[in-house]
């Protein structure tokens, strides 16, 4: 496997970056479309919530591997259970209080598992 460039890393991510708005953009405005607002609601709200998870990954991991400014596992896991455990209680109350539907919401967090391939390949 061919190593990155810390330039074609963050090269990559702008694009994967990219393409997660413009799907978020248009699977919501889609689902509005076809679906309804409870769909569309649910497919925004999961692409907010995965691309709002994976910009803070991304920072902290950028953080943990400056060499200026390493940080230990310790902090990285703990940010990570932080990010997890708000990520999880959002999903939640979305779902037990009918805010989204369920299905719609499962697409938007799948937005960034669909962003990622096309990201790699397109670039």
């Amino acid at each position: 496997m061919k190593e990155l460039k810390v330039d074609e890393g963050e090269r990559l991510l702008r694009i994967i970056t990219l393409y997660n708005w413009i799907l978020l953009v248009s699977l919501t405005v889609g689902a509005l479309l076809i679906v309804g607002r409870s769909f569309g609601s649910g497919v925004f709200a999961g692409g907010l919530i995965v691309s709002t998870n994976f910009y803070f990954l991304h920072r902290t991991l950028k953080t943990a591997l400056n060499p200026m400014r390493l940080l230990s596992p310790g902090v990285i896991m703990g940010k990570y259970y932080v990010r997890f455990l708000i990520s999880a209680v959002v999903i939640y109350v979305l779902i037990s209080e009918h805010y989204v539907d369920p299905l719609g919401l499962l697409l938007g967090l799948s937005i960034i598992l669909i962003s990622i391939p096309i990201g790699v390949f397109r670039r």
